[in-house]
């Protein structure tokens, strides 16, 4: 029989290296039976801010924690969760709160585990979001701007597009991962970049059929499976974009609108057009705040209590003819489509869009069914690509004047949309282009 030595305290993380969408196993040898562990993780984004997530353990009777099997006495997360460390973290400081990391850079996770308040053991694991078999492509061609990921030994490729909303993120992170799983993939930016409109302002569909056709022209990528995601207010933009482009043909709509609101700079409504098609505006709907939801929010602010957009969202649908002459022309997209929500969404009406438009599909006589995905306890930046499996999600941003915006979901809630939704999306795509073979 192998006797342990009770002397090395050993913390073990198994595969050191992997795809973040990859689970891992956490392993602590060595200590007393029934000794108190507490394992903390920490990481930073690319600003520098600072997360962390810990979670306490008994030690069995080999001197043995696993968290695959395991659920901490206390800690951020509270079942037997190989992955809690990773998804339960939460920003260090309570300012300008989120995960920003938005490039597609390894993160370096750092645990240690300690026993009363002594370090015992070190570790860390690099979570990847592309290994490499991925190669990755500054674009800056034909006044495109974006970061194109390719699968260096596959050919044939379909082609993914990913826009974003209106926190300006250009999702490398999410296009790294797909890349990883066998797809040509653009994260895109359309505004905030050098180039391009500062604001959410007078976008022309047209940028996104420039971004089809050079994808398409790539040498691994099949031109004739070609698809988008957009995320938020890029919804509106995939959405658009299908209605025009029918070489689209898969549509994924996440957190989705069903209008084509007024334009966006600086995170504020303007009373400017969003989208432009062959030059001409298209029309846009421009909420105003009654003044009850002035005075809620006002009370919010002066009590530091979270505010939630949703009830005025909803208060600004109340205009019917507005609605009727903004809504997005879904009967005509050609591609399939599919929506993805939080059902706890604070930001928008997500699931209520999603339902207007499958209302307008039968309205018009169309009998499609697109693939819709709702997650419980999930907010607006729950679900993929704003969210990727096994990281933490946004669900509030508090400024320093300790105002504090929020967007729903729990940390539970947001990681299980945030893995499970990457797995939908994978399979729409999987199903979608074979149908085209």
């Amino acid at each position: 029989m192998e006797v342990k030595d009770k002397t090395k305290v050993v913390l073990q993380v198994t595969p050191e290296r992997a795809l973040t969408d990859e689970q891992v196993a956490i392993q602590l040898t060595g200590s007393e039976p029934g000794s108190i562990i507490t394992i903390i993780a920490t990481t930073t984004d690319d600003t520098g801010q600072k997360f962390e997530s810990q979670a306490t353990f008994e030690a069995d009777e080999l001197g043995e924690v696993d968290l695959v099997k395991q659920k901490p006495i206390e800690g951020t997360y509270a079942e037997a969760d190989a992955m809690g460390l990773f998804w339960s973290m939460e920003p260090v400081q309570r300012v300008n709160t989120g995960f920003t990391k938005h490039s597609a850079v390894p993160q370096t996770v750092y645990l240690t585990a300690y026993e009363e308040r002594k370090a015992l053991a070190h570790a860390k694991v690099e979570r990847c979001f592309y290994l490499d078999d991925v190669t990755s492509i500054e674009v800056d061609v034909r006044e495109l701007v974006g970061q194109l990921y390719l699968p260096k030994t596959k050919t044939n490729c379909p082609g993914v597009i990913i826009v974003g909303g209106s926190d300006a993120a250009v999702h490398e992170q999410a296009a790294a991962l797909l890349a990883s799983n066998g797809y040509a993939a653009l994260a895109l930016a359309y505004y905030a970049a050098e180039g391009l409109p500062k604001g959410i302002q007078r976008i022309p569909l047209e940028y996104v059929e420039t971004a089809l056709q050079w994808l398409g022209e790539q040498d691994q990528v099949n031109k004739e499976k070609l698809g988008i995601v957009g995320f938020s207010r890029g919804s509106e933009l995939a959405l658009l974009a299908g209605t025009v482009f029918p070489q689209l043909k898969a549509i994924i709509a996440v957190a989705p609108s069903a209008l084509m609101f007024s334009g966006n700079k600086n995170l504020q409504m303007i009373n400017e057009p969003a989208w432009t098609y062959k030059g001409v505006e298209l029309p846009y709907f421009l909420p105003k705040s009654s003044p009850r939801e002035f005075f809620r929010f006002l009370g919010n602010w002066l009590t530091a209590k979270p505010i939630s957009n949703l009830s005025g969202a909803y208060a600004a649908l109340n205009d019917k003819e507005k609605v009727n002459q903004t809504i997005i022309p879904v009967e005509k997209i050609q591609g399939k489509m599919m929506f993805i929500c939080g059902e706890d969404d604070q930001l928008q009406p997500a699931i209520h869009f999603s339902k207007m438009l499958t209302d307008r599909l039968r309205e018009h006589g169309d009998q499609r069914e697109p693939c819709f995905v709702s997650y419980k306890d999930a907010g607006h930046f729950s679900a993929f690509p704003a969210a990727l499996p096994y990281l933490p999600t946004t669900r509030s941003i508090t400024n320093r004047g300790k105002m504090t915006m929020t967007f729903g979901g729990t940390a539970k809630g947001s990681a299980k949309a945030a893995e499970h939704s990457f797995r939908e999306v994978l399979l729409f795509l999987k199903k979608t282009f074979e149908s085209e073979s």
